[in-house]
């Protein structure tokens, strides 16, 4: 049953119920990998993320759900076989930025999810990885203090291979219709770290085998990835992205050398 805030209830009463809802939930998710209890949870830290006599109990229960998600999501097909259960995690946390960011300013919890998206961005399921993109746009756009420090030191290990997954999926390991959610992405990377990913950029674009994109067009698509670092130019970076990944996308065989060169380190 999912709780939602009730006006007449005593606080204490409340609190007490809340937390023994995340505590049974949390249980029944160690027991059984079901989607329908991160969404159980995820209408929890919604109902009651703001109230401070539930937030211990709704942090805890995030923490274990999505750190039980992570381990068994360790490979793409694990993602394929599962993608409700993808698709629901990653609302959660994004869920839990909004209505109690308190629950994501935890190094574990952004570092899985930072490596759940590394790992299984190229998911074939369209709501499962446009959540991944979303939560993940947010997240890099986020000005909590907290989630900034944790951001630091998290994202630097991951930064490289982080780019990669994104630029493969653009280029065509992800239907074209997912590029314009991946530029978002990017260019929140870029507004995050600035110089940083404009060197993962970089590195990344020059692992596209020249046969499939040659130095000038690798170029035009890094001087956009430059400019927008400098003044912010988004429509510029849009369209160097759609024109790189036309290129990318002639044949099949162009596809997968790109994914190839890209994710093979």
């Amino acid at each position: 049953m999912i709780l939602t805030q009730p006006s007449n209830l005593n606080r204490h009463r409340l609190t007490d119920i809340v937390n023994s809802a995340a505590s049974i939930y949390t249980s029944l998710f160690a027991q059984r990998r079901q989607s329908s209890l991160l969404f159980a949870v995820n209408e929890l830290v919604r109902s009651f993320g703001n109230d401070k006599s539930c937030t211990q109990a709704i942090c805890l229960s995030v923490e274990e759900v999505i750190l039980r998600t992570a381990a068994t999501l360790q490979t793409l097909s694990d993602f394929d076989d599962a993608p409700d259960v993808v698709d629901d995690a990653f609302l959660l946390v994004k869920t839990c930025l909004k209505y109690c960011p308190k629950a994501l300013a935890n190094p574990r919890i952004v570092a899985s999810t930072l490596d759940m998206l590394i790992c299984g961005l190229h998911v074939q399921h369209r709501e499962a990885c446009c959540s991944m993109l979303d939560f993940t746009r947010n997240l890099l756009y986020a000005r909590n203090e907290d989630l900034v420090d944790i951001l630091g030191q998290v994202l630097p290990p991951r930064g490289g291979a982080l780019v990669r997954s994104l630029l493969a999926g653009a280029l065509g390991a992800l239907p074209s219709s997912r590029v314009s959610d991946i530029t978002g992405v990017i260019a929140a990377l870029l507004s995050c770290t600035h110089a940083q990913s404009v060197v993962w950029l970089g590195e990344a674009t020059s692992l596209i085998p020249d046969h499939v994109a040659s130095p000038r067009d690798k170029d035009v698509f890094f001087h956009s990835v430059s400019r927008f670092a400098e003044s912010g130019d988004g429509h510029t970076l849009r369209k160097s992205l759609d024109d790189l990944s036309e290129l990318c996308r002639r044949s099949k065989r162009h596809r997968i050398a790109v994914a190839e060169s890209l994710l093979k380190t």
